[in-house]
């Protein structure tokens, strides 16, 4: 519907932001901000008209009891909705809520390696009593050979004794219940199992 022309880079970054948004939430930010910088021109290329037309019918005084009751009906609907606008809701079949629940309740903290999808969560619920030994900011943090290590580790690509003589301060295992690295601890008499669930467990190094 737009009058002007269409420039094709910006139409292409839209749509690039438009289907990222789809696969990833956090790239609605990315669409918004582009939005906001391409799309109003071809908007007001075919509504311009519209509100010249109608902008001397009413009074600009009328605008501004609109905006202020859309906005407190947006606030009353945010504050009747309750706790569910302002909690987050975690799958206890996806993450390990209960689990975590366990060392809190239990008071247990210490070096935890843990499922690389559950880091952030456990650095969010242990920190600073707890440290995670990897998590999702990479080499924003992280070199390359702790990186390998986890990964070959917790796939089985690597005997994980090799690893805990290279990191011995690790405390807790706080893994998938279904890998490799789980197989391989349940057979080591070093490591006790204080928690089991059908997604996770926990062992502590009795070293």
């Amino acid at each position: 519907f737009s009058k002007i022309k269409l420039r094709t880079y910006e139409i292409f970054a839209l749509l690039i932001a438009f289907s990222f948004s789809f696969h990833h939430n956090r790239h609605i930010v990315l669409f918004t901000i582009l939005a906001l910088i391409y799309i109003p021109k071809y908007m007001d290329s075919f509504t311009g008209e519209w509100f010249l037309r109608y902008e001397n019918r009413f009074s600009q005084n009328i605008f501004i009891p609109i905006f202020v009751s859309l906005s407190l009906i947006f606030l009353l609907a945010t504050v009747w909705r309750g706790r569910s606008l302002f909690t987050m809701k975690v799958r206890s079949d996806w993450f390990p809520v209960n689990a975590i629940e366990f060392l809190k309740l239990n008071n247990i903290s210490g070096n935890i390696l843990c499922s690389f999808d559950w880091s952030q969560m456990c650095i969010s619920q242990f920190s600073p009593k707890s440290k995670v030994f990897f998590d999702g900011r990479y080499e924003t943090v992280y070199n390359d050979n702790l990186i390998n290590d986890y990964f070959d580790t917790v796939h089985g690509k690597r005997n994980y004794k090799q690893f805990l003589k290279k990191y011995p301060e690790t405390d807790i295992m706080f893994v998938l219940k279904f890998i490799p690295l789980t197989k391989a601890i349940s057979r080591d008499k070093g490591w006790v199992l204080i928690y089991s669930s059908p997604i996770a467990v926990i062992y502590l190094n009795s070293n």
